[in-house]
C-alpha cells in the first residue's frame, strides 16, 4: 500500500514533456518533499504527510489534464489511508476513478478503495460493495482474485468458518 516511493528518474521523463513553468515548479517541489519523506520514512511527521497531500491536491487542481495527476491522487490517498483518514482517502480514489478512468491507476484505485473500507474504515459492507464494483468494472485485472479472496475473508465470521468456506470452494472447483 505504501506507493509513495517514486524514483527521481521517473520525474525526469515526465518533465521532458513540460509546457508550463508553474507545473514544473510544482512537480519539483513535490519531488523534493517526496525525497524528504523517503529520507525520513521511519519518522514521518503528520505535518510533512499533510503538506505532501496538499501539494498533490493542488497540483491536480492546477493541472487536471497532466499525466501526473492520477499518480498524485493515488499517492495522496495512500498517505491518507496510512494516516487512518478513511473518508478523505476514499474521496481521492473516487475522484481518480471518475476523472481518470483510462489511467493505469484507475483499476488499482478501485481495488484499494475496498481495502481501505475493510482495513482502515472497518466497514465490511462498504468493502464488499467496493470489491464487487471493482470485479464488475475490471474483470481482467490481475487484482480480481485478490478482491475475491478479500470478499471471502470479509464474510467469514471467524477462522474456522473461513477454513470451512475454503474447503467447500475447493471441493466445488474439483468436481
Amino acid at each position: 500500500m505504501k506507493r509513495i516511493l517514486i524514483p527521481a528518474l521517473a520525474f525526469g521523463i515526465f518533465f521532458s514533456c513540460n509546457t508550463s513553468s508553474n507545473r514544473m515548479e510544482s512537480a519539483e517541489a513535490i519531488a523534493e518533499m517526496e525525497h524528504k519523506v523517503l529520507t525520513d520514512a521511519h519518522s514521518i511527521k503528520p505535518e510533512t504527510a499533510d503538506s505532501l497531500v496538499v501539494m498533490y491536491e493542488n497540483f491536480v487542481k492546477e493541472n487536471p489534464q497532466d499525466t501526473l495527476s492520477p499518480a498524485y491522487l493515488f499517492r495522496a490517498a495512500d498517505i491518507l489511508a496510512n494516516r487512518k483518514e478513511c473518508l478523505k482517502a476514499i474521496d481521492l480514489l473516487d475522484k481518480l476513478v471518475k476523472d481518470y478512468p483510462k489511467s493505469s491507476y484507475a483499476p488499482e484505485a478501485s481495488f484499494l478503495k475496498g481495502v481501505i473500507f475493510q482495513d482502515v474504515c472497518l466497514n465490511k459492507e462498504k468493502a464488499e460493495e467496493a470489491f464487487n464494483e471493482f470485479i464488475s468494472k475490471y474483470p481482467n485485472s490481475p487484482l480480481v482474485n485478490d478482491a475475491k479472496g478479500l470478499l471471502i475473508l470479509n464474510k467469514a465470521e471467524d477462522e474456522l468458518e473461513l477454513i470451512r468456506q475454503w474447503e467447500e470452494k475447493a471441493k466445488a472447483e474439483n468436481q
